[in-house]
């Protein structure tokens, strides 16, 4: 992945900067960043490039890895590796450096998916998790001031205040369309890349939570 600038459309016809993850050289950024999808037990190497004018890193959250805290200079690569060892819906995103609290915000982030190693459609080794269609949805958020800022590393993140509220890098009406069958059983991952907390909910049908934080609930 490329870590890159880029621009966003948004429905009222404002224009914001963002930071993201471009899967090509050259490329422009999407937000969120390209779905990583893995098998149980298959060893992941991502390759991060840097372009942008400071340090960054990853960090994958709910992995067994050590955590980087020197990150990549610009103009840099380095490759993380981690076993995925649990299945479930995962984040990645900018990583713990100094003064990097922006970098999320500014929309580094994507989402990390871990398919158990029974089945494809299955969320879980839990034969209950079985579903017929799935939706990855990527919640987060936009601060054009945070965004359009002359330089994102100066500004005071305790003044972050959205005022865009993003599924998969859209706004209302921009949002796309979750399509399926009567009958069929829907997977929501969801997953949060934003500082403010979201909350979902699918009205006039039944919904369950199976697993919170990746891990499955037994209840």
């Amino acid at each position: 992945v490329w870590a890159t600038t880029g621009s966003l459309n948004l429905p009222d016809g404002a224009t914001v900067t963002i930071w993201g993850y471009a899967s090509t050289v050259g490329g422009a950024p999407s937000l969120p960043g390209p779905a990583m999808i893995a098998n149980q037990g298959e060893t992941v190497q991502v390759v991060l490039h840097n372009d942008l004018a400071e340090n960054t890193a990853l960090v994958f959250p709910g992995q067994a890895m050590m955590p980087d805290l020197t990150g990549v200079a610009p103009g840099g690569t380095k490759t993380y590796s981690f076993t995925a060892s649990n299945p479930g819906t995962y984040l990645y995103e900018a990583g713990l450096l100094p003064n990097a609290q922006h970098q999320v915000a500014m929309g580094l982030f994507g989402a990390l998916v871990v398919r158990p190693a029974v089945a494809i459609n299955q969320a879980y080794t839990d034969a209950t998790t079985t579903f017929v269609d799935e939706e990855l949805l990527v919640l987060s958020e936009i601060d054009p001031a945070l965004n359009n800022s002359a330089d994102p590393a100066a500004f005071d993140m305790r003044d972050y205040a959205p005022k865009y509220f993003l599924i998969n890098g859209k706004a209302y009406p921009q949002t796309d369309e979750i399509l399926s069958m009567a009958g069929n059983t829907v997977l929501l991952r969801i997953v949060n890349a934003g500082i403010v907390q979201h909350s979902i909910g699918v009205l006039g049908m039944h919904q369950k939570v199976i697993a919170v934080d990746g891990s499955p609930l037994s209840y």
